[in-house]
């Protein structure tokens, strides 16, 4: 709501006596034309009468500013905008969505990332957002990682200095544990970097099967054209349609190669992720469930001024719970169901075989035998500028 004063002289102003929130539209009435005086009797009997009447309008312009407007009037949209006048009141409204694809941004802020993600191809341009996204919450995890270490030391050394012992000894076997589950987000983390490691691989199989479809489409568009100008161009549309069958049989082959990759990689990378969160989840969930067993040694009854606790006595208890918490740790095995693939096992296990040389995940040829029960055949089509020269079954 917005009130106003006009000010109705040789050029009408306004001027805002309260604002509130809320867009609206205000008509402010344009100058007064005089009349032609054809009888001066009249004339100064209306223009008194006139002026009586601007008077009075201009102290109540706010009640008849909603009235209609003449075609000169002068038509302002005033937008909402944030003051701190003590008579506003501020009201918030919250725009829920039940879809977590979020909608254009109004305004894009340019970075030197974003001007390298304009750089790759269109095809992979969703999974380079996608990386780089996770790029960032990885360094998120880190930080978290790093802050609850340095939390778990600040907690020791307060509890060092309030000259408690027993406050001292379990706050000190707290900041063990507190320490101890920040490294497991570091390793979570670190998790999270071979995932998004894969992801790549999908990324560079689109952005090497791009050329392949624009190279396809142009030679396409190109015989659209020659075949317009008609009869003289007949030689060129020949040539042109049998570049255009090897174009396509050439897609073909980078369009089953990443189809193939895609699948595969997209299930061994959230493999990987979803691992690493179980075993992030258990490991900090055992460590918290060892932190709890040391507060039952912390006796909290209240004391009388003047009285004094009694000596803490459970020192080896504490330390006792920090051992077995050291031995579940060291014999923590995961036990997540394996990701069946017929390229082969995904298992976030697996990963240690990869690192010793064994394949994992199908990454070998898919073509080699023992891979999906077919062999290479000699002379067979490669994947141009897609992931090396994989060489791909293509139906003939």
């Amino acid at each position: 709501m917005c009130f106003l004063e006009v000010d109705e002289g040789p050029g009408p102003g306004v001027r805002v006596v309260e604002y509130r929130p809320g867009t609206l539209r205000v008509s402010i009435p344009g100058p007064r034309r005089r009349r032609s005086s054809s009888s001066s009797g009249s004339s100064s009997g209306s223009s008194s009468s006139s002026s009586s009447s601007g008077s009075s309008s201009s102290s109540s312009s706010h009640h008849s500013s909603s009235s209609s407007s003449s075609s000169d009037d002068t038509t302002i949209v005033i937008a909402s905008r944030p003051s701190h006048h003590h008579h506003q009141h501020h009201h918030h409204s919250w725009n829920r969505t039940l879809s977590i694809r979020k909608k254009e941004p109004a305004r894009h802020r340019f970075s030197m990332s974003t001007f390298r993600g304009l750089q790759a191809p269109e095809l992979s341009k969703k999974m380079t957002r996608l990386i780089k996204q996770e790029n960032s919450a990885i360094s998120a995890h880190e930080a978290a990682s790093r802050e609850r270490v340095n939390i778990a030391a600040q907690l020791s050394e307060w509890g060092e200095g309030t000259e408690d012992d027993a406050v001292s000894d379990i706050s000190d076997k707290l900041g063990v544990l507190m320490a101890e589950i920040g490294e497991q987000e570091d390793n979570y983390a670190q998790s999270l970097e071979d995932y998004r490691s894969i992801l790549k691989q999908i990324r560079d199989t689109e952005s090497s099967v791009q050329p392949s479809r624009d190279h396809r489409a142009k030679i396409a568009d190109d015989i659209q054209r020659l075949k317009l100008k008609g009869e003289q161009s007949k030689d060129k549309v020949d040539v042109l349609e049998q570049e255009l069958v090897r174009a396509e049989a050439n897609n073909l082959v980078a369009e089953a190669q990443l189809t193939n990759v895609t699948r595969q990689k997209l299930k061994e990378a959230f493999d990987i992720h979803l691992a690493a969160v179980i075993e992030r989840g258990e490991k900090q969930i055992l460590l918290a469930r060892h932190a709890r067993r040391l507060l039952n040694y912390l006796d909290d009854s209240p004391v009388v001024p003047g009285d004094s606790r009694q000596p803490y006595e459970h020192a080896d208890e504490a330390k006792q719970i920090l051992e077995a918490a050291e031995n579940d740790l060291k014999s923590w095995e995961s036990t997540v169901e394996p990701i069946h693939s017929s390229a082969g096992e995904t298992t976030g296990a697996g990963r240690d075989q990869e690192a010793q040389g064994e394949p994992v995940g199908g990454t070998g040829n898919v073509n080699e035998p023992g891979t999906n029960g077919t062999s290479a055949k000699q002379g067979q089509p490669q994947v141009a500028g897609a992931t090396g020269t994989q060489p791909v079954a293509v139906p003939y």
